[in-house]
């Protein structure tokens, strides 16, 4: 790549501007002649911050994310295990103030009654709601 730097097209931030789709598609073309992991040590070796591209299931799998207890695992009512993403966020010095457990998605209208008292609706509204079907009160199981 060093022959880029002597390239008129590509020897001031304004030239590579304007010459952008050049410069783009010569990268393109020397960048697929080796493989992640050398570009990855490479760019490492002076200096630029730079780690590889993973997929969903790469990330999920990945050392990092096992070391650092990212998925949480949660028991729902009908779906039985789910596995979530964590909170990334670590506080040491607080203990788990800042990492409660995350609970499982409520099954359809299983919080209704409580968000709608917490809302200020009255027990009389809240039944008019669910008599007219505005609102669903759901029980375990009736889903």
């Amino acid at each position: 790549m060093t022959q880029l730097s002597d390239d008129k097209r590509f020897c001031t931030g304004r030239r590579r501007v304007e010459h952008r789709r050049e410069l783009i598609s010569v990268l393109e073309r020397r960048v697929k002649c080796k493989n992640a992991d050398y570009w990855l040590d490479r760019l490492d070796s002076i200096g630029v911050p730079c780690s590889p591209i993973s997929t969903i299931k790469e990330a999920l799998e990945s050392n990092h994310t096992i070391s650092r207890n990212l998925i949480e695992v949660m028991n729902h009512k009908k779906l039985g295990k789910l596995k979530s993403v964590g909170c990334p966020i670590h506080v040491n010095d607080f203990g788990n103030r800042f990492r409660e457990k995350i609970k499982p998605p409520p099954l359809l209208g299983e919080d209704s009654l409580e968000i709608l008292k917490k809302f200020g609706y009255s027990s009389s509204q809240i039944r008019m709601f669910c008599e007219s079907g505005i609102v669903r009160k759901s029980k375990i199981g009736e889903n």
